[in-house]
């Protein structure tokens, strides 16, 4: 069950993109390498180092503990795209505070808008959601950690990220009366001309 006491469980996440494996133009579909860190408290997970030998911490199976139900919206892959299924062997570490620690390292293929208008000078705007599924802001809210408003740029092969954008307005979508918990990431990429030129020579000269 929920580890839910007088208010809330505030589940925190922190959403790293590694990689860009490719972005499909026609089929709208990106790939990336991702590292998702989430933290949350389990009040019922707590105990005193110095009366368990000085433990601060333990390492266990995902399957033993409660984990947030967080969907990654706008997956579009084989797999349902709920982290857990995404990552279903990953060890959760907890500490003696209750701070529970779950970091998924994931394969993401999701559904992008894609405008080739200006190709090959093109930006393209690809928008990540994650919203809790089952459990409502009643019970369940997500946010970004309070350090985390721009990542770093990244390159692959054919695309140069500009960085993600953590949008921190509240968003809550509505299903069936109830309100759930839902984060937004704006990631901007701008295609690598040196390799689109390179591609195009080569064709020309085949």
């Amino acid at each position: 069950a929920i580890p839910m006491k007088d208010k809330p469980v505030l589940v925190e996440v922190d959403f790293r993109v590694r990689y860009i494996h490719d972005l499909d133009e026609d089929s709208r579909i990106l790939l990336l390498r991702t590292t998702i860190r989430i933290d949350w408290q389990d009040y019922r997970l707590q105990w005193k180092p110095e009366d368990y030998a000085g433990v601060e911490d333990i390492r266990v199976k995902p399957m033993r503990v409660w984990k947030p139900d967080i969907k990654i919206h706008t997956y579009v892959g084989d797999n349902t795209g709920f982290i857990s299924d995404l990552a279903p062997n990953v060890i959760v570490r907890i500490s003696h505070n209750g701070v529970v620690t779950w970091v998924p390292d994931v394969m993401l293929i999701l559904i992008c808008d894609v405008d080739t208008t200006f190709y090959p000078y093109d930006t393209q705007h690809c928008e990540i959601v994650l919203n809790s599924w089952s459990y409502s802001i009643k019970y369940l809210h997500l946010k970004w950690p309070h350090n985390s408003t721009f990542t770093s740029p990244l390159k692959s092969t054919d695309w140069e990220s500009q960085g993600i954008v953590y949008n921190r307005k509240a968003h809550v979508y509505t299903d069936a009366e109830e309100s759930f918990s839902m984060l937004v990431a704006d990631m901007t990429m701008s295609r690598r001309i040196s390799f689109t030129t390179l591609r195009s020579e080569e064709h020309t000269t085949e």
